[in-house]
């Protein structure tokens, strides 16, 4: 956890999303909250690191099962969605 909290306050969008994307791939230790704010620490990370395709691609494996509801906050949607 802290890993993912030094690298945002670094502002290295690579240790964001490589830190968070690790994180997401092993089974959660966390709660549903803390899933989702990896989910969008990594998406924001893969962006701002000019990897869109990636943060895409973390929507789609990670998205409908963090927010089965499809209520979705708006910055994840804004995140999502970006071009």
């Amino acid at each position: 956890m802290l890993e993912v909290y030094a690298a945002i306050a670094a502002r290295d969008a690579r240790a964001m999303l490589d830190r968070a994307r690790a994180l997401l791939a092993e089974p959660s230790t966390g709660t549903a909250d803390w899933d989702r704010y990896l989910l969008g620490t990594a998406m924001l990370g893969a962006h701002a690191a000019g990897e869109r395709e990636e943060a895409r691609r973390l929507w789609n494996s990670y998205g409908s099962r963090f927010y089965p509801s499809g209520n979705i906050p708006p910055a994840l949607i804004y995140l999502a969605n970006l071009r």
